[in-house]
């Protein structure tokens, strides 16, 4: 399989964002950690990688950390638990974090 991104910054923080997308391609996956997952309802992946190209996952654990709800998560969004996480590294050839 292709490249796992796991991305740890907020959209609005920095160019991890940007940088991260430019090099995402069809059968790549994303994974929100972190501050990331701020952005599990927004189609910020969508104009650049079609959201049906890739696997958009998000990390729950984060997610609750933060006070971020299952509710908030637009449908092309996966939450997954530490136990995912681990499985996704198997699953792809390289992981990147940005």
């Amino acid at each position: 399989m292709g490249v796992l991104h796991v991305i740890r910054r907020s959209p609005t923080e920095g160019k991890a964002w940007d940088r991260c997308l430019e090099r995402m391609a069809a059968g790549d996956a994303l994974l929100l950690v972190a501050d990331a997952v701020y952005a599990v309802g927004e189609k910020l992946v969508n104009g650049r990688v079609g959201i049906g190209e890739i696997q958009i996952y998000a990390l729950l654990p984060d997610m609750l950390a933060r006070g971020v709800g299952q509710g908030e998560l637009g449908p092309w969004v996966r939450p997954i638990g530490f136990d995912g996480f681990v499985d996704l590294t198997l699953v792809y050839e390289r992981v990147l974090t940005w």
